[in-house]
């Protein structure tokens, strides 16, 4: 089982940019803006979907007496969904099945659009980051292996690192992060399973799992998910991450120790497999 507690995964390396309120913008600054966004979904992290979703619902009820009003905007939003959905499916190749889409009704049309939107936009570094630790802690052996024949991998043996750390895998992959974050990323997994390293209980997760499963995305979006990241120029992207999933690695090297202490037992005594999966079924 994996961790996915979420609230246990605080991102360092984001930086929010600060916009203005969505009723300031004109339409065509708002499409620009999100365009920008999906092309580089680590620099802001504003939900405008969501903004925008709002002030719709807020001019349909003022406006509730005027039904041709109504639909007009219930329609355009439906279109601004759309463009959404295409252009994040663009971007990520999620092969979206058009003749699903088509049949939705303006809720499955913009709940598939938020859904979406959250996962590859607004929290997509928060993401990306989740998913490299959670799937370097659920095969950890996969790893181990890895560094033992990369001769780039350090021997944290003699290393001031394995005092504080008296873990030797926490100690290994720490000492080791960007071979491990690289190591991580080239783990050939299909969506359907890379989503099980994040919350079921969120919503945007919850449908995209579903989109996946009724082959309402067909696409195997996790190089394009991840290639934002490696390929970037901008180092201080590639570093947040490799920030967070260290961080999460020492979280849960305190999480274990600590664990270890209060049972004074035999209990995470078991190989190592074992002793992380039983870590991870945690959460």
């Amino acid at each position: 089982m994996i961790l996915t507690h979420d609230n246990d995964f605080e991102v360092l390396g984001d930086s929010v940019i600060e916009v203005s309120p969505l009723k300031d913008l004109s339409q065509e600054l708002l499409d620009e803006f999100i365009s920008i966004q999906i092309k580089e979904p680590f620099e802001m992290r504003t939900n405008f979907v969501e903004n925008f979703t709002d002030e719709v619902d807020l001019l349909a009820i003022n406006n509730g007496d005027d039904e041709d009003y109504v639909k007009q905007i219930r329609d355009e939003a439906n279109e601004f969904y759309l463009t959404i959905i295409h252009k994040i499916e663009d971007q990520f190749r999620l092969d979206i099945d058009p003749d699903v889409i088509d049949a939705l009704d303006r809720h499955g049309i913009q709940n598939v659009c938020e859904a979406l939107y959250e996962f590859f936009t607004v929290n997509y570094t928060k993401n990306v980051a989740k998913y490299l630790a959670r799937v370097t802690l659920g095969n950890v052996d996969v790893i181990l292996d890895e560094l033992a024949n990369n001769e780039k991998a350090k021997d944290v043996s003699t290393m001031a690192l394995k005092q504080k750390v008296d873990d030797e895998v926490f100690a290994t992959l720490l000492a080791n992060i960007n071979l491990v974050v690289s190591i991580a990323k080239d783990i050939n997994i299909e969506p359907i399973d890379m989503m099980q390293y994040f919350n079921q209980d969120n919503f945007d997760v919850s449908v995209i799992r579903y989109c996946i499963e009724e082959h309402v995305i067909n696409g195997n979006f996790r190089k394009p998910f991840l290639d934002l990241i490696f390929d970037n120029d901008q180092d201080y992207v590639y570093d947040g991450i490799v920030a967070d999933v260290y961080q999460y690695f020492l979280q849960q090297y305190a999480e274990l120790k600590m664990k270890a202490q209060e049972s004074m037992s035999t209990e995470l005594g078991g190989d190592i497999d074992g002793e992380y999966a039983d870590a991870n079924n945690e959460y």
